[in-house]
């Protein structure tokens, strides 16, 4: 939602924010991704509110399904004169039952007695016959086949149990083999530039790797599989059946698995009040944390930043970490002697399309006044103790705005991190100066004050102008506020002919119900309405 005001002073003030719609409630879904062996499915399920709350008395439909994969091979028309395959999915429903929502989250619990792949749905209904669902899908192993999907090209599938991993757990990786019986080559590429070899059994069309995480793997770890099927017994290709599906075949494909870098993070955290007064000394305390919540001693640089100088280039990435973590490329390649008309086989594809997008930096338009310290405060060693804590105090300027806090942290040889937040300046009354941008002798002006009324009632006011050295016909004037208006006050000024120099105008406006005011003090040069020439008698 977009909207420009233009205001009495005939400036325009634009915003812009985003308004998620949400729908009347959400459904949750909890479940495990990997099953080692047949039996029962357990999870939960969980119906909330736009607010995150839960919201019982919600007919929901619970619908366990298995799916398979059909793979048929067709004959492509005599232009091309090869074949392809077609896979067709087919599911089938195992179960489905009833379930009401409550305020806890609901038990579920379904039997499978066949390794594969199994999805769970939840559907519900809103009071207007909106249906919404969510399916979550995942894997059970077993003694019984399994069917896959067959890719788009000649590679393996591979799937991992998450999308990342700290140092000291084990990731899973199931391979989706396209033969029901054989043997995977898998290949680890350690930081040091070794290889880890380990030979892998597939049963059943699947089978499963387990690799240990370690630190040193940070960003990620890439692992190489590579599957070998030799010549299938039974003929070979004839003129009226040129294609020859016994031939042996190479499959390979990379899975690269994220390594979280907790043990070398700083966790930040930046305490501030959420609004202040212009001038106001305030406290913002400074949390140095662990990946447990342990307290870490340290040191961080804090600073405030006003947020109309954000908008106007994107900012710097804040954590440090990124610049101390490199990323590794791949060091292998595989190749086929039966293939080498074909080249290298690929360990891993190249999908199209562009990249995501950079995420956006736009902040939220402002208005903000002309005299303003874009960065209050800048502390480059801010020390921190063994209980994790710092405690900063801090001047705020004179500026309404919002102030972005911003703070980078060390502990030790390996631990960064960083932490945000935000204040927002305001108060109850506010007086907006509309003056012209200098002055000449002579001149005769209307020196106009706006009074806004951000918080509290609007009533009776008082508004005064001090102006040394210049003419003022009334130096008070009473006026009212209307409803949702700002109030216009303008002073007759005049500027004497001898005038030279700079003006100074200080604004005082106040509300009579409970004294709440704001003054404001500027200086305006004044400029002679020709140049001045000297000449030199004769």
């Amino acid at each position: 939602v977009e909207a420009t005001v233009t205001g009495d002073d005939d400036i325009q003030v634009r915003s812009v924010q985003n308004v998620v719609a949400l729908p009347p409630f959400v459904l949750g879904l909890n479940l495990p991704r990997s099953i080692d062996r047949p039996g029962s499915i357990v999870g939960e399920a969980l119906v909330v509110d736009a607010q995150g709350q839960p919201l019982p008395g919600i007919a929901v439909a619970a619908t366990l399904i298995r799916r398979h994969w059909n793979s048929v091979l067709q004959a492509s028309d005599f232009s091309q004169g090869a074949a392809r395959y077609t896979t067709q999915v087919m599911d089938e429903v195992v179960e489905q039952r009833r379930l009401t929502s409550g305020a806890e989250a609901l038990p579920l619990q379904f039997a499978a007695t066949e390794a594969g792949v199994y999805l769970v749905e939840l559907a519900a209904e809103d009071r207007l016959g909106r249906r919404q669902a969510v399916r979550l899908d995942l894997f059970m192993a077993g003694g019984t086949p399994v069917t896959w999907s067959r890719p788009p090209a000649e590679t393996v599938a591979l799937s991992a149990d998450r999308e990342a991993y700290a140092p000291g757990e084990t990731a899973t990786i199931l391979i989706q083999s396209p033969f029901q019986t054989a043997r995977a080559l898998v290949v680890t590429e350690q930081p040091d530039g070794r290889f880890g070899y380990d030979w892998t059994e597939i049963a059943n069309g699947f089978g499963r790797v387990a690799v240990p995480i370690r630190a040193e793997q940070m960003p990620r770890l890439a692992v190489h599989v590579l599957l070998m099927r030799g010549r299938l017994p039974g003929p070979g290709p004839t003129a009226t059946a040129p294609f020859d599906q016994g031939r042996p075949v190479t499959l390979a494909a990379t899975r690269w698995l994220t390594v979280t870098p907790v043990q070398h993070r700083v966790n930040v955290a930046l305490a501030a009040p959420s609004t202040a007064r212009p001038g106001e000394a305030i406290e913002v305390t400074l949390h140095l944390t662990d990946e447990a919540g342990r307290p870490l001693a340290g040191e961080a640089a804090f600073w405030l930043v006003d947020q109309a100088v954000l908008t106007l280039a994107p900012e710097q990435p804040l954590d440090p970490l990124a610049n101390f973590i490199v990323d590794r490329p791949l060091r292998i390649a595989a190749r086929d002697s039966r293939a080498l008309a074909f080249g290298l086989i690929p360990l891993q594809e190249n999908p199209g399309g562009d990249e995501a997008a950079a995420e956006a930096w736009g902040q939220e338009n402002v208005s903000v006044r002309r005299n303003f310290t874009p960065v209050p405060v800048y502390l480059p060693r801010v020390v921190v103790g063994a209980d994790g804590m710092a405690r900063i105090r801090v001047t705020l300027p004179d500026t309404l705005t919002v102030f972005r806090l911003r703070a980078k942290a060390i502990s030790g040889p390996a631990r960064f991190g960083f932490g945000t937040g935000e204040i927002r300046i305001r108060q109850a009354i506010v007086a907006q100066p509309a003056l012209p941008r200098f002055l000449r002798p002579g001149d005769r002006f209307d020196a106009t004050v706006i009074g806004r009324v951000v918080e509290g009632p609007g009533g009776a006011g008082r508004a005064t102008l001090a102006a040394p050295g210049l003419g003022l016909g009334a130096a008070a004037q009473d006026f009212a506020w209307a409803p949702n208006r700002p109030a216009r006050i303008g002073f007759p000024v005049t500027v004497p002919e001898d005038a030279a120099g700079e003006a100074r105008l200080r604004f005082d406006i106040r509300r009579g119900a409970d004294g709440a005011g704001d003054a404001l003090e500027l200086a305006l040069p004044i400029r002679p309405d020709r140049p001045h020439r000297l000449r030199r008698a004769r």
